[in-house]
């Protein structure tokens, strides 16, 4: 995630992430998902119990599956037209309030796009399914930066304009973020509640950001 939040820095230092610039993050990402699912195929015996518990010993387990695939296809759906509605309306309130669309994306959008992850960090938290709760944002990241933008600079047919402010502000806030995480996640492999509040207060002072 740093190496990504680092190497996306240096990319936009022209002000625009280029049609190259996001084929080079996809074909990271790629690269990144194929790296692991090898690393998944090489999980313990007791990773292996754990994901064998949680699925019907019944015979069901073709039925089981469908179901499962159908909710991720409609909550995929559904994601795309939220997707469609947050940000057209996002561009109509910048709009209307005179505010920059840049402002817009930082605050109203990145929120909006972040609150999933938030829920089911959460959730998971609750549930103490720990792993889950980290690597979610984790990964989310990760897919921001690699699909999301790779993608986002592939379909525009200029590439994607960088604004002066992002590359003085928010993406060195973003970088420091990244980099801050390291030393709360290598504290006795658990994030306490002190290190959660310290690592709130990084970003509280400035607009938040995706």
């Amino acid at each position: 995630m740093i190496a990504c939040s680092i190497a996306l820095w240096f990319l936009v230092l022209d002000s625009a992430v280029s049609r190259l610039d996001g084929l080079l993050l996809f074909c990271a990402l790629i690269g990144y998902v194929v790296w692991s699912v090898l690393q998944g195929r090489k999980e313990g015996a007791e990773i292996q119990a754990e994901f064998a518990q949680g699925l019907p010993h019944d015979g069901s387990n073709a039925r089981y599956i469908a179901k499962q695939v159908g909710l991720v296809v409609g909550g995929l759906v559904l994601l795309v037209i939220a997707a469609r509605l947050l940000v057209g309306g996002a561009s109509d309130i910048a709009r209307a309030l005179g505010v920059s669309e840049l402002v817009i994306g930082l605050t109203i959008v990145a929120v909006g796009t972040s609150l999933p992850e938030l829920v089911t960090s959460v959730v998971a938290s609750l549930r103490g399914q720990r792993d889950i709760a980290v690597d979610n944002v984790v990964g989310s990241n990760l897919f921001n930066i690699l699909a999301a933008l790779g993608l986002g600079a592939l379909a525009a047919p200029g590439g994607i304009a960088v604004a002066d402010q992002v590359l003085r502000l928010d993406l060195p806030i973003m970088i420091a973020t990244a980099l801050a995480c390291l030393p709360v996640f290598f504290t006795g492999g658990r994030i306490s509640r002190l290190e959660g509040d310290c690592s709130s207060s990084i970003t509280s002072p400035t607009r938040p950001t995706s």
